[in-house]
């Protein structure tokens, strides 16, 4: 590397903390986006998203694969994971403590992750600009 420093190779620990700053804003806004929308959408069947169940401790992933597959092999492994979502029936945000729940086909999820909480808001988002 050459003697003049970019601000990208400098100050790491400060940068790397900006990033998760304003990363979690962005989820703040992702939050409130989703509690102003969610009730606009009537069909969830295309949303891919890991959930974390904390009451069974297992991750459920929520995916619509619809042939897509090149091959036999995959179509079989593509249907085995094959789990949509029928209807979301509830979105809590606990805004004191930031926790953010959601009920999925009648199981609770509880203090969902912030790449969930951006997944869900962006295929709102999504499906909103297709309207």
């Amino acid at each position: 590397m050459e003697n003049n420093q970019s601000d990208f190779y400098s100050n790491f620990y400060s940068k790397y903390h900006e990033h998760l700053y304003n990363a979690h804003k962005v989820a703040i806004n992702a939050k409130q986006y989703i509690l102003k929308h969610w009730e606009k959408i009537d069909d969830w069947s295309d949303l891919n998203v890991w959930l974390y169940d904390r009451k069974k401790g297992e991750k459920v992933l929520y995916c619509n694969y619809e042939n897509n597959a090149n091959s036999d092999i995959m179509d079989k492994q593509l249907k085995k994971m094959h789990n949509p979502i029928n209807k979301i029936e509830e979105i809590v945000w606990d805004d004191i403590d930031g926790d953010f729940s959601i009920t999925v086909d009648g199981r609770e999820f509880l203090w969902i992750d912030d790449k969930a909480i951006i997944a869900i808001a962006d295929y709102i988002e999504s499906k909103l600009n297709e309207q």
